[in-house]
């Protein structure tokens, strides 16, 4: 069984900041095939009998707990985890099949929780705070305006990616990004122009 885990913070408080896009994209992807979240204490689900989408609810910097729990119920082959990315900029998305935390606290909490960083990354560019920004506000915060008019574009796109790796792989999933990267960042090239000349 394949786990994928969105990442970001319960209520509605959370719904719409930047941490908050792995729940976003498995929201998106669960309304397109009509499937509904479960609660449990520490997450929300959804569990097929290939894949589990899984919504840690306790909040970001504790999110491995629920990681923890989840492996007490499942036998898990493979596990992805999308998440914010501020070293990205907004709307790049990136993958790795391992590594470090690199300063996230909610994927510090999952090594930490699970003693391994051997799990895959489905990266999601928030883009970088400003020089006198904090980092802790600036990943609690509402994308900009002029984010939110492509935003739905990051999100189901990544949305198409994240099915195409429940329905083949990360490596299908890895190729077909590779073979249609061009389009996607053609649009989001387009977007920056437009948003730098104040287009929007």
């Amino acid at each position: 069984m394949r786990l994928v885990a969105g990442l970001g913070n319960p209520g509605s408080g959370y719904r719409l900041t930047r941490h908050n896009v792995g729940f976003m994209v498995l929201d998106y992807l669960s309304k397109q095939k009509g499937l509904v979240f479960k609660k449990k204490k520490l997450y929300e689900f959804v569990a097929d009998k290939d894949f589990l989408l899984l919504k840690p609810q306790t909040y970001m910097n504790r999110s491995g707990l629920a990681f923890t729990s989840v492996n007490t119920s499942y036998f898990i082959d493979e596990m992805l985890v999308i998440y914010d990315d501020a070293s990205l900029p907004f709307g790049e998305i990136r993958f790795r099949h391992k590594g470090s935390a690199g300063g996230h606290n909610g994927l510090k909490s999952i090594q930490e929780n699970l003693g391994t960083n051997e799990f895959k990354r489905f990266r999601i560019g928030i883009g970088e705070p400003e020089l006198d920004e904090d980092l802790s506000d600036y990943v609690l915060s509402k994308f900009s305006a002029e984010e939110d008019e492509f935003l739905p574009e990051v999100i189901s796109y990544s949305a198409r990616l994240l099915d195409l790796y429940l329905l083949e792989g990360f490596e299908y999933l890895l190729d077909y990004h590779s073979k249609n990267k061009k389009t996607y960042s053609e649009k989001l090239e387009a977007f920056q122009d437009h948003k730098s000349k104040g287009g929007i």
